[in-house]
């Protein structure tokens, strides 16, 4: 449900896409989906970046598809997009992701098993891809972070994510992002 509020911030200060993505983030979680569509400016940078930590997923329209690319930049530029899609192609990709969002198939372990299985490995992984050792942090941190980038990447298993690093995007990140 969309509620109308008179404005906080004074006129050419407002980011209205920012103010809805963290309102959406806040309340839907990993069921909010951000969408950054071709534009002037960097408006919905700071909403993405809210979504992704509340666990949701981020797409943006292909850099070739779009007229003005400045939010698209902005978004794509902060690492934290699972999908650079023409815009045709993101309805399929919002479909799937909903259909699996709450069925994700993680075979007959849950991600904590499968996870506590695989530790030793992620933690290598996690080090060559992020430059950061992640070996000193609660399981239940990396388990969280782990569950939010299989269900965006739409990957199947726990196992799968290396997967995926091996041949995935390879972004340097400060952050505990998996690949």
């Amino acid at each position: 449900m969309l509620e109308v509020a008179p404005p906080a911030e004074p006129r050419g200060q407002r980011t209205h896409i920012d103010s809805l993505f963290s309102s959406l983030a806040h309340d839907c979680g990993q069921h909010a989906v951000c969408i950054m569509l071709s534009g002037t400016g960097t408006d919905g940078t700071r909403g993405l970046k809210a979504i992704k930590e509340y666990g949701g997923m981020a797409i943006s329209q292909s850099l070739e598809s779009g007229r003005f690319d400045a939010i698209l930049r902005s978004a794509i530029g902060t690492g934290l997009v699972d999908h650079i899609l023409p815009v045709e192609q993101m309805p399929a990709k919002l479909i799937e992701y909903a259909s699996r969002l709450g069925s994700i198939n993680v075979g007959s372990q849950n991600i904590s098993d499968q996870i506590g299985a695989q530790l030793g490995k992620i933690h290598r992984l996690l080090k060559r891809h992020a430059g950061h050792d992640f070996s000193q942090y609660k399981e239940g941190t990396i388990a969280r972070r782990l569950e939010r980038r299989v269900r965006a990447l739409q990957i199947e298993t726990v196992a799968s994510i290396s997967k995926y690093c091996k041949n995935g995007p390879k972004k340097p990140t400060s952050s505990l992002t998996i690949c």
